[in-house]
């Protein structure tokens, strides 16, 4: 018979209060994640009134919308960054809470400082190589492209 570990605290936690700091980290995980689509939809709206009613030739049309991608794409990059930064947070406050016996640190309750992930442009270089982030302004890129092209003739 297989014997499973159940993780025992050493001292009684203040569930309430963990429960609820979940739930704040949950929520900002959530809030970050839905800030990363809006600035999909943002920019594809954007760029697509651009192309409909713009009286812009070819390339000037290319330059005009290259500035909302390239925001666009770095804010919702900046989101999903710092939704890594969250998740790891979440994950670690769920681990400190089922802590092992020979580990005696405590739980960062209300802690919702990212530190210095946030500030890393590596974290966010990282967003940004993320399936949900460069496919989606590869294809408003192309887009561009073909606007531009047809603008020109």
């Amino acid at each position: 018979m297989s014997h499973i570990p159940v993780p025992q605290n050493t001292s009684p936690p203040n569930e309430p209060a963990i429960i609820a700091y979940l739930n704040i980290l949950q929520s900002t995980i959530s809030r970050m994640g839905m800030n990363s689509l809006y600035c999909k939809i943002l920019c594809g709206t954007i760029l697509a009134a651009l192309g409909a009613v713009s009286g812009l030739k070819g390339h000037s049309f290319f330059l005009t919308a290259t500035f909302p991608l390239i925001i666009c794409s770095w804010a919702d990059a900046r989101y999903l960054s710092l939704e890594r930064v969250y998740r790891e947070k979440y994950d670690k406050t769920v681990e400190k809470y089922y802590r092992t016996p020979g580990n005696d640190d405590a739980p960062e309750l209300f802690d919702m400082k990212p530190g210095n992930k946030y500030k890393s442009t590596d974290s966010q270089k990282k967003s940004f190589k993320s399936w949900s982030v460069w496919p989606v302004y590869f294809v408003l890129l192309v887009y561009m492209l073909v606007i531009a092209f047809f603008k020109n003739s």
